[in-house]
């Protein structure tokens, strides 16, 4: 191809030729920095007019409207940490998943033994794990969570371990008491 010949040669010595067709990459002049820390040239203070006084105001007229508006809107919504009375809510009470009494369920005097508390849950098709009626064991969110005493994934207040020897200790106390007894009037008769 022929072109003109560059006027400045390389720094290898050897002329080149300019291609009309893709012509050198030209150098960009730097564009100014967007970066509103970089320091920049002061610029001259615009001249006031009344034409741009009255747009701001009519601008700020509307924004006052505007917040008006939100802030009778607004008052009208109830507040997460109020009542609609506009009282603070009052502290929730706990209440048992077995018998929906205003206790825990580790408190239940209805349903006190590991097995009853079982069968209740079955009969109310509750989650093992949070005792929702409302979702499946395997969708409930607290599957992962353990029991107190044994480490199983249930509700601790369902433990066969810990009810069961609550009822242990209960009964075998009482069938102390009764061989005690027992022996004890054995020995008055022997006498």
């Amino acid at each position: 191809m022929s072109g003109t010949p560059a006027t400045d040669p390389p720094a290898d010595g050897h002329p080149m030729e300019i291609d009309p067709v893709f012509p050198p990459p030209k150098t960009a002049e730097k564009a100014p920095s967007k970066n509103p820390i970089a320091p920049q040239a002061p610029k001259e203070p615009r001249k006031v007019t009344a034409p741009m006084v009255n747009r701001l105001v009519e601008k700020l007229e509307e924004v006052d409207k505007k917040l008006d508006i939100w802030i009778k809107a607004g008052s009208r919504r109830p507040h997460a940490h109020t009542t609609e009375d506009g009282s603070l809510p009052k502290k929730m009470l706990p209440q048992c998943i077995f018998c929906h009494g205003q206790h825990t369920a580790n408190s239940c005097s209805v349903y006190t033994t590991s097995e009853a508390r079982w069968a209740r849950l079955g009969v109310l098709n509750g989650c093992r794990h949070c005792g929702s009626v409302h979702h499946l064991p395997s969708k409930c969110s607290k599957r992962a969570r353990k029991c107190w005493t044994c480490g199983d994934a249930h509700l601790s207040a369902m433990c066969v371990s810990t009810n069961t020897a609550a009822h242990v200790d209960e009964s075998s106390t009482s069938v102390y008491t009764a061989q005690s007894s027992m022996s004890n009037a054995s020995t008055t008769t022997h006498h």
